[in-house]
């Protein structure tokens, strides 16, 4: 026996890149476990079952967002769209949140 291939074995490995300056760039089929992972954990926590950043983007912007579109997410960090068609997010920009003056 073989092993199992699944929709997830083609993807290229560098879905998540850091860009500098607290900024990321990914790919929207970016496992949430994955950014959780690399970049905050407070990213995957969500009410909603969504097991990527596309998936999260969407219930964020409660539609598929056009590209320029900047969400935010609960915890303080700011997701952009870079990337999408009429049907999926593509590419996304992730934005470190921004300290507040009363931390």
């Amino acid at each position: 026996v073989g092993e199992i291939e699944d929709e997830h074995d083609d993807l290229p490995e560098e879905l998540i890149t850091p860009i500098g300056d607290g900024m990321w760039d990914c790919d929207a089929r970016a496992e949430l476990e994955d950014v959780a992972e690399q970049i905050d954990p407070r990213l995957a926590e969500v009410e909603e079952s969504v097991d990527t950043l596309g998936g999260l983007t969407f219930i964020l912007a409660e539609q598929i967002p056009p590209v320029g579109t900047v969400v935010e997410h609960p915890s303080g960090w700011k997701i952009e769209v870079t990337a999408a068609d009429k049907t999926r997010v593509k590419r996304l920009r992730l934005h470190k949140p921004v300290a507040s003056e009363d931390a």
